[in-house]
């Protein structure tokens, strides 16, 4: 699983996130993360592999990829393979046509767009990116929503419950 952006889309809030509830459920992980030293820019990528036994590398192919801009579509693409799902943050307008290799399933989601529309911020496309995978990997929504409730309950009601 991969999730890249720009530094400040929440690309690393959603791999740990999603780290810890498959971490819950037993699951054995391996993390890499790539940050650009800039503060609020420069690439954010984190890629996990999550399985049963446990594994000392990132794997070569990306089941699931989430990304939030062009440069991490970019990054992702050699990496994808028949049957691969990527969800890419289409705020600003459908990905290329040759973007993704053509067995790859794409999911063009608004996350931008909805995050400032829904709730006010646009700084919330990670958690409806979260809840996404979340629904792709079958996690109940109860589930999901207590690793949200957990992680931002530091902000305030308002912030756990947006």
């Amino acid at each position: 699983m991969v999730v890249g952006g720009q530094g400040g889309d929440g690309s690393l809030t959603v791999i740990t996130l999603l780290g810890k509830l498959l971490a819950e459920r037993g699951f054995h992980l391996y993390r890499s993360r790539t940050v650009r030293s800039r503060i609020k820019g420069g690439t954010a990528a984190a890629a996990m592999r999550a399985s049963v036994a446990p594994r000392g590398c990132i794997a070569d192919r990306v089941d699931l990829a989430v990304l939030f801009d062009d440069d991490a579509a970019a990054a992702v693409h050699s990496r994808l393979a028949a049957g691969s799902v990527v969800i890419v943050d289409s705020s600003f307008g459908p990905p290329p046509a040759d973007a993704f290799p053509a067995d790859v399933e794409v999911i063009p989601v608004p996350f931008g767009r909805l995050a400032v529309r829904e709730l006010r911020r646009e700084l919330f496309k990670s958690s409806l990116a979260f809840g996404l995978a979340c629904r792709l990997l079958s996690v109940p929504d109860p589930e999901a929503e207590r690793v949200l409730e957990a992680r931002f309950r530091g902000l305030g009601p308002t912030a756990a419950t947006a």
